[in-house]
């Protein structure tokens, strides 16, 4: 139940007319700036739409591969888990049951993040979803536990 003290903060944003959907940490500082990212998702909230966008804390899920109800409050946070075991979808949905209101999914392979498909559980996810890579994923992790 690590939790960010240090106002790490999350974007996923619309920009210009092509819609591209930006992921930038916005605090603290060794960290701020923009995130690579897989494409949206088709089966998750529609990040190309600004009323999606998203700007709050990051928390760690307390069972970081979030493949089974998660036991940590990630109400009004967005969550932050690990690529493994179970599906994307799986994954998200078990973020937003315990309160998330955006996923992050560190990929857990060198390399750039790779799209995610639906799975099962995709048609109940509303929350936005990305893949960050998995150095940009440590870097959090550990101004998170730092």
């Amino acid at each position: 139940m690590k939790k960010l003290i240090l106002s790490l903060g999350l974007v996923l944003l619309a920009a210009n007319s092509f819609s591209q959907v930006i992921c930038s940490i916005e605090a603290p500082m060794p960290l701020v700036g923009g995130l690579q990212i897989t494409n949206p998702t088709t089966w998750s909230a529609d990040m190309s739409d600004p009323a999606n966008a998203v700007l709050d804390t990051i928390m760690i899920a307390d069972d970081s591969l979030a493949c089974a109800p998660l036991i940590n409050d990630l109400t009004g946070k967005i969550a932050l888990v690990y690529r493994g075991t179970c599906n994307f979808s799986s994954k998200a949905l078990a973020a937003q049951n315990a309160g998330a209101i955006a996923c992050i999914v560190v990929n857990n392979v060198p390399g750039a993040p790779t799209p995610m498909g639906a799975g099962v559980d995709g048609a109940s996810v509303t929350i936005p979803v990305v893949m960050i890579s998995n150095v940009d994923g440590a870097a959090i992790y550990n101004a998170i536990m730092g």
